[in-house]
């Protein structure tokens, strides 16, 4: 932890290694684990975390405890003393709270505020007589008070206006009981007034009074505690949780987060926007003046000035800013709070008497896993990964929140991602840190090859180019390679060679198939088969270019998209498995056609039509297509007909003018044979369809092709 100051450096007390005035924070020499702090009138006390004290500025009295009267401008260790949790500091006397619950002082004593039984001042520690079970201590400007754990309060040194709450005026030199206090829980010690905070949240104030710095609705002063009266005067000021004195002004802390001030207010010490003083508390105005200060967890008090930690981590002060004990860059008074230069993550404050210091809180630290390494999840290019909490630790009071991204439990692709976590507190704390996630790809591709190819030549061939179908392949990555050797295209000799084909993912997870390509020689020596001889072989073509209405569920999701200033587009299809021809009964003479006769076929096919707005899918319906066709056919008796569709293609005509009606195209593709079963000795048979003969409406002879053969009184030689 870090320790600044501000303000007055005549004799070195903001311990920066100089003597000048600063109006802004400025870093203590060697502060980097100081866990409390005080100021004097012109010196300042830091207890270290192992125990020690330091101490620097003026040296008047010895009351820096290094055994000598000389100033210092950088903090020097207290001569003898270990084992200190708390200091107090004086106009030119110092105390120490012990872990033992012993004090020790030095410096000063004309008035016996060492509370050795002596008035002799001493520049080394010396022990307070009879203190055993101290839990608090604190200082005037020449009186010094402690808390015991039982409640009750002890008082030495200065009495002349009453401070040591005994009912006396008289000076003591040892630790004398504070009247009528057994519950108190914090006490505090102005110029020559005294404070105690009770266990019930109300507080007690006794010793000088001329400025109305006890809070009792007078300007008396008190030789035995009073209670501070509530806010303007009413009641009693309650639910406090801490407490302050400066010279002439008190300071409390409301457990709303709001404070109260009392007492002189020449400087504008009590924040409440005016230099009046008050003998009863009034509330410290906001930041600018608007409306009250709020979220305060801590107070502090100087001789003229005030200040107030904030949950943020920021200070507020307000007051006399002569020597830049504000610490807000200007010199100026202010009778409203206003911030403190650069503090952000404050955890300590404390006022001297011009002067100003604050114990920053040290930076969060956060400490991630260790790089962490999965394997994929199966059928997936990466992992759900779940890791373990960062460790973090953070000394602002009001929390920290700690978020790393990505976040646990979410998915991680395959590679090595970078885990960033960060902790922030509202004390305007911050720290990163960051680990890998790394995920392997352990799944190999999967790989089908085709079915064993078939291939054959004739005579005389050594072998054949065989292309054959690619492997398909998956991985859960994509960029999956694969190939296969002999690859595809090749030359392939007669007789069977195995295929084998490799896929290979970006990871080198690797999988193999295989299969046979067999070439073989025709044989053709004569055989007897059985085959389907076709004595006639017709291919035809029909297009069909119709309006079909739109169905009007589906009209309207278009015009929708058309109003929302969708662009509609449309596709068509054919509908699997709804081709279906049909020879019709009953064929009949083809005039001037010897032999051949006319045939009636019907074909059928179902389109389907699909619109889309924008490219997303928005309807679809299915159109039935039908053609009729008469066909003059060689159909000898005994002989088969037999049709099929062989392609179907469709086009949509989208024009919005056309309303609720869109245009489809179909064009069908189609053969018809003339088939019987016969047994035959070949070597080879090569034949092909013809064209259709035309019916024409004015009986015309046509033109017939030469091929086939099959039918000679149609197909003359």
């Amino acid at each position: 932890m870090t320790t600044f100051t501000w303000g007055n450096n005549e004799f070195g007390q903001l311990g920066d290694g100089t003597n000048i005035d600063s109006n802004v924070p400025v870093l203590v020499s060697g502060s980097t684990n100081f866990i409390a702090i005080t100021g004097g009138i012109f010196h300042s006390l830091g207890v270290l975390s192992e125990g020690l004290v330091r101490a620097w500025g003026a040296n008047y009295a010895g009351q820096l405890g290094d055994g000598t009267l000389n100033d210092s401008n950088i903090p020097e260790t207290v001569t003898a003393l270990i084992n200190a949790i708390e200091v107090a500091a004086g106009v030119f006397h110092s105390l120490a709270l012990l872990s033992n619950s012993t004090v020790k002082s030095w410096g000063d004593n004309f008035s016996g505020q060492l509370g050795d039984g002596t008035f002799n001042n001493s520049s080394v520690p010396v022990s307070v007589m009879g203190l055993t079970n101290a839990i608090a201590i604190t200082a005037g400007f020449n009186h010094s008070l402690a808390l015991l754990n039982d409640g009750t309060i002890r008082a030495w040194g200065d009495n002349f206006f009453g401070q040591l709450g005994n009912d006396t005026d008289t000076t003591s030199n040892v630790p004398v009981t504070v009247i009528g206090l057994n519950n108190a829980i914090a006490i505090a010690a102005g110029g020559g007034h005294s404070l105690a905070l009770l266990s019930n949240g109300t507080v007690r104030a006794w010793g000088e009074n001329s400025d109305g710095e006890l809070g009792d609705g007078s300007n008396t002063d008190r030789s035995i505690p009073v209670q501070v009266k509530g806010t303007g005067g009413s009641g009693v000021l309650n639910n406090v949780i801490a407490i302050a004195a400066g010279e002439f002004h008190s300071l409390a802390l409301l457990n709303d987060g709001t404070v109260r001030a009392w007492g002189n207010n020449e400087s504008g010490q009590l924040g409440d926007g005016t230099n009046i003083d008050s003998n009863v508390p009034v509330q410290v105005k906001g930041t600018g003046g608007s409306g009250a200060l709020n979220n305060v967890v801590a107070i502090a008090a100087g001789g003229f000035h005030s200040l107030a930690l904030l949950n943020d981590g920021t200070v507020r002060a307000w007051g006399n800013n002569e020597s830049g004990q504000l610490g807000d860059g200007i010199n100026t008074d202010s009778d409203i709070p206003v911030t403190v230069s650069g503090l952000t993550n404050s955890n300590i404050i404390a006022g001297g008497g011009d002067h100003s210091l604050d114990i920053q809180l040290p930076p969060p630290t956060i400490i991630c896993p260790a790089n962490i390494t999965v394997s994929n999840d199966p059928m997936e290019c990466g992992a759900v990964v779940v890791y373990p909490d960062s460790i973090v630790s953070d000394d602002c009071p009001a929390g920290f929140t700690a978020v790393c991204v990505p976040a646990s439990g979410t998915f991680f692709p395959v590679g090595t991602t970078t885990v960033t976590c960060t902790v922030t507190d509202p004390c305007g704390g911050f720290a990163e840190c960051s680990f890998t996630v790394t995920v392997n790809d352990t799944e190999p591709p999967t790989i089908t090859c085709s079915d064993d190819v078939a291939v054959t030549v004739g005579p005389g061939e050594t072998g054949a180019f065989v292309t054959f179908p690619n492997p398909v392949v998956t991985d859960n990555c994509p960029s999956v390679m694969f190939s296969c050797t002999p690859v595809s295209g090749t030359f392939f000799p007669v007789g069977s060679t195995l295929v084998t084909c490799t896929a290979t993912d970006t990871a080198g997870n690797a999988a193999t198939c295989s299969f046979t390509v067999t070439v073989t020689v025709e044989s053709i020596e004569l055989q007897c088969i059985l085959v389907q001889k076709v004595y006639d072989w017709v291919v035809l073509t029909n297009r069909d270019l119709n309006k079909v209405l739109i169905p009007e569920e589906c009209f309207t999701l278009i015009e929708n998209c058309r109003r929302e200033g969708g662009v509609v587009t449309a596709t068509c299809a054919e509908v699997e498995g709804t081709r279906r021809c049909d020879v019709l009964p009953g064929p009949r003479p083809a005039p001037n056609v010897p032999d051949g006769r006319i045939v009636t076929i019907s074909f059928h096919v179902r389109i389907r039509i699909e619109f889309f707005c924008e490219g997303v899918p928005l309807c679809s319906f299915d159109v039935p297509v039908n053609f009729l066709d008469d066909v003059i056919l060689c159909f000898p008796q005994g002989t088969d007909i037999n049709c099929t569709i062989f392609d179907v293609q469709c086009k949509v005509l989208l024009n919005e003018v056309l309303g609720n009606v869109v245009m489809l195209e179909v064009v069908m593709c189609k053969d018809v044979q003339v088939e019987a079963e016969v047994k035959i000795e070949v070597e080879a048979k090569f034949c092909g369809p013809r064209q259709p003969i035309p019916i024409e409406e004015q009986l015309t002879v046509c033109t017939f092709p030469t091929f086939p053969q099959q039918c000679p009184d149609i197909f003359p030689i």
